[in-house]
């Protein structure tokens, strides 16, 4: 805060502050925390119009669960042609959360990497279609690609837990 004060037309700082500010509210759950850092990229997106600031508004919307909203920064940061696998990533995760499953798996279907985020969302696509065998192998796949004891690799092992219960193998989740 001391140095947005200091150099209130920085945008890197009040970027940096925004996202402290996101951060903060996924710690300690202040709604506060999550309107001012909103506020702020508002007025970043009204000077500057960064790509950086649309993909985290639309995150910050997501949170809100505002995903109407979020689609339309992800719409803004599409014209900037900018951001593709991310841009793409948030509005499949907007297309799942609203229930339009088909477009979800359709953007998932054309980004197709074999990292975390693509099989995370690719494991939960699986799941809602009934398919356990292929969602668990999506998240278990998550889980190797995730940082050793991460808190995203014991996401994914969490879930993959949750999965074998739903197949009925009580065992294999207990192992993970």
């Amino acid at each position: 805060r001391t140095r947005v004060d200091s150099l209130p037309e920085s945008y890197v700082n009040l970027y940096k502050y925004s996202q402290a500010l996101g951060a903060r509210f996924r710690l300690f759950g202040n709604v506060n925390d999550l309107a001012k850092s909103d506020s702020i990229l508002k007025s970043l997106i009204e000077k500057w119009k960064e790509r950086e600031f649309y993909l985290s508004l639309a995150g910050n919307q997501m949170l809100q669960h505002e995903f109407t909203k979020a689609s339309s920064y992800l719409e803004e940061l599409e014209k900037l042609e900018a951001e593709t696998y991310a841009r793409k990533l948030m509005q499949c995760d907007v297309h799942f959360e609203t229930g339009n499953y088909y477009a979800a798996k359709q953007l998932l279907d054309q980004t197709n990497h074999n990292d975390y985020p693509w099989h995370f969302r690719k494991a939960k696509l699986e799941h809602h279609t009934g398919s356990l065998e292929n969602a668990i192998s999506h998240m278990e796949q998550a889980a190797e690609l995730a940082p050793p004891g991460s808190y995203l690799q014991q996401l994914a092992l969490s879930n993959a837990a949750d999965l074998y219960v739903h197949e009925g193998n009580i065992k294999r989740a207990s192992e993970l």
